[in-house]
């Protein structure tokens, strides 16, 4: 099962992204829309998900993430760090929204 999540490719920007579509894709192309972030601000993204979402909630799809899964995540993340789980929940609800405003506009 590894290796079979591992060779799926993320949808292009262009594609519609759907409950079947891993977090992992999400964030991908969530990210590679937001062209206009500084180069800072995509880097510190791209670090807490790599450390907080990649390995943890990367492989699930979308539809297998409900707010109550999301919010036990982020009190894991917590325990350790507020200000990494503040930004690790930034991150969750932009691919969200973003997410949201996809299906809206097609």
């Amino acid at each position: 099962m590894l290796r079979h999540l591992k060779s799926r490719t993320a949808p292009l920007s262009d594609e519609v992204i759907k409950d079947r579509t891993t977090l992992a894709e999400l964030f991908r192309v969530w990210l590679a829309t937001k062209t206009k972030l500084k180069r800072q601000s995509r880097d510190v993204y791209q670090q807490v998900w790599d450390r907080h979402g990649r390995k943890q909630i990367g492989a699930l799809r979308i539809r297998e993430l409900p707010t109550s899964r999301a919010e036990r995540h982020l009190s894991k993340i917590a325990a350790n760090s507020d200000s990494n789980a503040k930004m690790f929940r930034v991150v969750l609800l932009a691919c969200s929204r973003w997410r949201c405003a996809m299906t809206y506009w097609r």
